[in-house]
């Protein structure tokens, strides 16, 4: 099943680097990462579609990019 993970993150490509070699290591699988602008500059919007199995879920893969320190409001997009 495919569940989508949206989240602001500081600006640039490092912060999106972060989240996507942390989701590497712990073996999601990543199958859309869409990253816009936001209207401030300061931030953009990363919205990740990952596939949900049984031992790995959305709500794990929100948790460990929790953990990032330059990660804000991030959430489940139904």
């Amino acid at each position: 099943m495919l569940k989508s993970i949206s989240a602001r993150l500081n600006n640039g490509l490092d912060s999106l680097v972060r989240v996507t070699n942390i989701l590497r290591r712990k073996e999601f699988q990543i199958k859309d990462i869409s990253m816009t602008s936001a209207l401030d500059g300061c931030y953009s919007d990363l919205i990740i579609t990952i596939y949900e199995d049984d031992k790995l879920g959305v709500n794990q893969a929100i948790n460990q990019i929790k953990k990032i320190h330059d990660v804000y409001e991030i959430r489940e997009v139904n």
